[in-house]
């Protein structure tokens, strides 16, 4: 039979879950597959969907998010430099394409002619 101290202490001595680690990469790839999705689909598919796109805004954010906090947690778990500049990486070039597709969608599209 075990103590309330062994279980701590084999949780302290377990493994952190990989999920955070694997955030980072999930949430670039729905970022950056978010764009060919719009301008694949949503701009063929209707005017409505192209003016306001309400599956896309938060698809762009959902994997900035992910990649934020998979970034964040890496840093916080003591990754590699490696590691850690591989998510710091995704973590910009995600910034970059959410902020482009947001732009776009918001302002650059609104000037365009009919």
């Amino acid at each position: 039979m075990t103590t309330v101290t062994e279980n701590t202490a084999r949780a302290a001595v377990t493994k952190p879950s990989r999920w955070p680690i694997h955030a980072v990469w999930i949430g670039l790839v729905i970022a950056v597959g978010n764009m060919p999705l719009y301008y694949g689909y949503v701009v063929h598919a209707s005017a409505d969907l192209r003016d306001v796109p309400w599956l896309n805004i938060p698809l762009s954010w959902l994997g900035l998010v992910l990649t934020a906090s998979g970034t964040w947690y890496l840093f916080k778990q003591g990754g590699t430099v490696v590691r850690r500049g591989l998510a710091t990486t995704a973590l910009l070039l995600t910034l970059f394409v959410v902020g482009l597709f947001n732009w776009y969608v918001f302002s650059f599209s609104y000037s365009l002619p009919e």
